[in-house]
């Protein structure tokens, strides 16, 4: 096992540039920043759903409250 440790020591690597590292570090840290952009318009997305499907539902009874008290006191 010992010779093929020593024999890999001796055998040319591919180099890795700091260059390479850089830009490998920078397109995964755009990528994150993407995808964490994504969920929070996702994420808004549904809360503004839900705040206006309460506020639709809101006026949609009010209204029906008004209509029910209108009738009341005109045909009373």
């Amino acid at each position: 096992m010992q010779w093929k440790w020593n024999a890999w020591l001796h055998m040319p690597q591919a180099t890795v540039h700091s260059s390479e590292v850089a830009e490998a570090w920078l397109a995964w840290h755009s990528m994150q920043r993407s995808m964490m952009w994504l969920r929070q318009m996702a994420q808004l997305s549904t809360t503004m759903s839900q705040a206006h499907s309460a506020t639709a539902f809101h006026f949609f009874t009010s209204n029906l409250e008004n209509i029910q008290k209108c009738k009341s006191v005109h045909y009373g």
